[in-house]
């Protein structure tokens, strides 16, 4: 019963073009054995959080950044969601200072290794010592960009859901 639920609630999602075509066939590729949330764009992940897995929003709500004595798993995906939106702030811009870098690197380690395990720590230190070539540079700004769109578009339609939601919930229907 729980399937078909799940089913029903991303059908609408996709009806109401929260979901793209892209996350749908992600979701319910032609091989249902190819499906894999390897591939699924942050975006996508967060929806599927909030609608399927139905999480608890933080304190601080989804949309907003986590108080920072909240370390429940739920405020620290929507830390990581933060800290994703607070970059691509920064997308098209050449660079952040070293120190911003650095303070960034840090809130974002904890805070990975918090919902991951240790082991993502030495993973993230990797990262933050790594090189970047400048034609990858690019690349990874335009994605940066690309999520960022479809992030404001779907954090519009998720709020305008939750409020039709709401107002069905005060009226009794549903």
């Amino acid at each position: 019963m729980k399937d078909y639920q799940n089913h029903q609630t991303l059908r609408l999602l996709r009806e109401q073009r929260i979901l793209t075509s892209k996350q749908w066939g992600q979701l319910y590729p032609d091989r249902a054995s190819s499906v894999s949330s390897e591939h699924f764009d942050p975006t996508l992940l967060m929806v599927l959080l909030r609608t399927v897995c139905e999480l608890t929003p933080p304190t601080a709500g989804w949309d907003a950044p986590p108080h920072a004595e909240d370390a429940s798993y739920e405020a620290d995906i929507a830390r990581v969601r933060y800290f994703m939106n607070t970059l691509l702030g920064h997308a098209d811009k050449s660079r952040v200072s070293d120190a911003v870098f650095v303070n960034y690197c840090e809130d974002i380690r904890e805070t990975v290794v918090r919902l991951g395990g240790a082991r993502y720590g030495d993973a993230m230190d990797k990262i933050m010592h790594q090189k970047t070539d400048p034609i990858s540079e690019e690349h990874y700004k335009e994605l940066l960009m690309q999520w960022k769109k479809i992030e404001d578009r779907i954090k519009d339609k998720m709020n305008e859901l939750d409020s039709a939601t709401e107002s069905s919930g005060d009226e009794g229907e549903f």
